[in-house]
C-alpha cells in the first residue's frame, strides 16, 4: 500500500469526496481495503467464537470500492479513516429476545465504542437493527503506535432483516430518503407492523436457524441489479488472498456497468448466504414477506 499515514489515506477520502481524484487514486482504495483484509478475517472469527453453539447466522463483507466513495460523497464530515464499515458484519438472530442477549455477549467480548440502537429509534426510513462500532487496533505503515480504527456489526432479527432487503431491493435511493411514495409508504407500514409484533412477541422464533459452527467460506458475487440476478458466484473456502485477487479483478472488469454489483462475502457456510445476504439469492431481490404482515400491508 502506497499510502503510509493515516493523514495520507484520509487525504484520499478528501479527494473524492471533493471529485478531485487523481490517476490511481481508485487502486489506493482498494490498496486500503486491502490493507484491512487481515482484520476482515480476524474479526470474523473472533465474532464465530461468541457466536459458535448459538442459533444465529454470521455473515460479512468487505466494502465496495463504488459504494466507499458514495459515502464519502454523501458524507461530506466522513473521513476514510473513520468510516466504520469496511470491515462489516452481519448477525441474524430469530427473535427480539435473542437480540438483546447477543447485544449484552458482543459487548462483554469487544471494545465497544458506540452503540447505535435503530430498534428503541428506528431511522426515518423504517431501518431496524442494532449497529455496534467496535475498536480495532491497527498498526499503520511506518509508525510503531497502532491506531485505533472501527469495525460494524450490525445485529438483526430475521423479521428486521427482510424489511432491509425489501428497501435494498428498491434501490439505494430509498436510504437517502427518496423513492416513490407508495415504496416509502409500504417500507413504513411493514416497518411499523414489525416493530409493533416483535414487542408483543420478544420471544417468538421467526425462523428456524441452524447453531454457528466453526468455519469459514469465502464467496465473490456478481449480481445483476437491473435483473436481479446473481451472474457470478464463485467460492473460496478460507483462501483469502485468492479471493481477494478475483473480487478486485471482477470489480475492476464490471467498474463501467453501473448495473453490476460485485461482493466479497464470508460466511461461516456458503449454505447460510441466502440467510444473511438474501438479496443475492431472491428473485429480483426482493424476500418473502411472512405470511403474518401480508394483509396488513
Amino acid at each position: 500500500m502506497l499510502l503510509t499515514s493515516r493523514k495520507s489515506i484520509d487525504n484520499l477520502g478528501v479527494r473524492f469526496r471533493d471529485r478531485t481524484e487523481q490517476i490511481g487514486d481508485r487502486e489506493l482504495i482498494q490498496d486500503y481495503r486491502l490493507f484491512r483484509s487481515d482484520d476482515f478475517i480476524e474479526n470474523f472469527f473472533s465474532i464465530r467464537e461468541v457466536l459458535e453453539g448459538h442459533h444465529a447466522v454470521l455473515g460479512g463483507r468487505m466494502k465496495r470500492t463504488d459504494t466507499i466513495i458514495r459515502k464519502l460523497r454523501r458524507e461530506h464530515n466522513m473521513k476514510l479513516t473513520f468510516m466504520d464499515d469496511i470491515c462489516g458484519y452481519r448477525i441474524i438472530v430469530p427473535s427480539l429476545k435473542t437480540q438483546s442477549i447477543f447485544l449484552e455477549t458482543i459487548e462483554k467480548n469487544f471494545d465497544v465504542k458506540n452503540i447505535r440502537n435503530y430498534v428503541e429509534n428506528p431511522k426515518e426510513s423504517g431501518y431496524q437493527g442494532i449497529h455496534i462500532i467496535c475498536k480495532v487496533p491497527k498498526i499503520m505503515n511506518n509508525n510503531d503506535t497502532p491506531s485505533t480504527l472501527t469495525m460494524e456489526i450490525q445485529l438483526r432479527t430475521h423479521f428486521q432483516h427482510i424489511w432491509s432487503t425489501l428497501s435494498e431491493s428498491m434501490g439505494e435511493q430509498i436510504k437517502i430518503g427518496e423513492g416513490s411514495s407508495e415504496e416509502r409508504i409500504k417500507l413504513n407500514l411493514l416497518s411499523e407492523e414489525i416493530n409493533k409484533y416483535e414487542k408483543n412477541n420478544p420471544g417468538f422464533a421467526q425462523i428456524d436457524l441452524p447453531k454457528s459452527v466453526s468455519s469459514m467460506s469465502l464467496d465473490v458475487i456478481h449480481y445483476d441489479k437491473s435483473r436481479g440476478k446473481r451472474i457470478i458466484s464463485e467460492s473460496f473456502n478460507e483462501d483469502l488472498q485468492e479471493a481477494l485477487a478475483y473480487y478486485k479483478w471482477l470489480e475492476n472488469e464490471m467498474s463501467s456497468n453501473l448495473n453490476s454489483e460485485v461482493v466479497l462475502l464470508a460466511s461461516t457456510e456458503n449454505l447460510n448466504l441466502d440467510k444473511s445476504h438474501t438479496r443475492y439469492f431472491r428473485k429480483g431481490g426482493k424476500p418473502a414477506i411472512p405470511s403474518i404482515f401480508k394483509n396488513r400491508i
